[in-house]
């Protein structure tokens, strides 16, 4: 997100970035109440939620900060037909993978340890 910004900063086209990142805050502020006390038959999700409300509108912002790039700023060309991650970023994702799966497994088997005691 940030280096999207800085595509559309660096070719004057600031404008964008602003509705970029004041959407994402306004999204932010809407899904805030909903997932943390769990309005609208959303779960109640307490801290969980601001934090998910976080990453949801971090992530939309983003998404428009690119669109924006690809459709308005036209001193900058790129293509989405050469974006692959290197091999040594491909490793990182996939070890990540392995670890987030290890402590899913982990978590499982604490909650029927858990369950068991009941």
């Amino acid at each position: 997100m940030i280096n999207s910004n800085r595509l559309l900063q660096s070719t004057g086209k600031t404008i964008y970035v602003m509705i970029a990142q004041m959407s994402g805050v306004i999204l932010n502020i809407i899904l805030d109440p909903i997932l943390i006390f769990g309005f609208f038959g959303f779960p109640r999700l307490e801290t969980v939620g601001a934090a998910l409300a976080t990453v949801i509108s971090q992530i939309f912002s983003m998404c428009l900060s690119i669109y924006f790039n690809y459709k308005h700023n036209k001193e900058i060309h790129f293509t989405f037909k050469e974006f692959r991650p290197d091999k040594p970023i491909a490793e990182i994702y996939k070890n990540n993978l392995k670890s987030f799966q290890d402590i899913k497994a982990k978590q499982q088997e604490n909650e029927e340890e858990q369950e068991d005691e009941t």
